[in-house]
């Protein structure tokens, strides 16, 4: 590739370099006038012009004093305030970017550290888990096969079996009590007192029962 050729290749990255900065000042420049128009008027600056002007003919001292100070010590305190909103910036930004660094290396050392506990812990409990199944799966299967195939009955069998008990309890009582005479009135009832018998009928019952011991 001859000299040529490089120089103007560099030339066309020059000039489009250029006309890039150039388009981005005019645009800046236009957007700072368009803002500085609406926040100070032209009518307002010409105003205050005017009002400068006589105030700096009636106070000449003031106004020379002030000038030349502002010229000389403007600058440096301009170059001051640019500095210090540099500053602020860029460590607002560096602040805000290390932190989020800082926080996001935090949260993966803590959760990683969590899972380090966590996920031991998790095998033997599922080791737990799946042991105590399997007991009790081979306790139901082994109660199941005992019983030929059906599981115990845990509250309606049992009841049956008391009142067949108690049925068997209250007929072995009724046979051991010994037969009365008569009929036994229910529980609960009064009995009825003997009735007198008169005294004729005494003699006659009396009378009968000798004639039997004779006969």
């Amino acid at each position: 590739m001859s000299t040529s050729s490089i120089t103007g290749t560099l030339g066309g990255v020059t000039s489009s370099v250029k006309g890039t900065l150039g388009g981005a000042v005019s645009k800046v420049t236009s957007l700072g006038s368009e803002w500085f128009n609406k926040l100070c008027p032209p009518e307002w600056r010409q105003g205050m012009k005017e009002k400068l002007m006589k105030w700096a003919k009636e106070y000449p001292a003031l106004v020379s004093f002030l000038v030349s100070n502002l010229a000389l010590s403007g600058p440096p305190l301009v170059l001051f305030a640019i500095m210090t909103l540099t500053i602020v910036v860029f460590a607002l930004i560096v602040g805000i970017v290390v932190g989020l660094v800082g926080a996001v290396l935090f949260i993966l050392a803590a959760v990683g550290f969590a899972l380090v506990i966590l996920l031991p812990t998790l095998f033997f409990t599922t080791l737990v888990a799946v042991a105590t199944w399997l007991a009790g799966m081979g306790l139901y299967s082994l109660v199941k096969y005992l019983n030929n195939g059906e599981l115990p009955s845990l509250g309606g069998g049992g009841g049956g079996d008391s009142n067949s008990s108690n049925k068997d309890t209250d007929s072995s009582n009724n046979s051991s009590k010994p037969a009365s005479n008569g009929d036994s009135p229910p529980s609960g009832e009064r009995r009825a007192p003997p009735k007198k018998l008169a005294p004729k009928q005494k003699q006659e019952d009396g009378d009968h029962g000798a004639h039997k011991k004779s006969s």
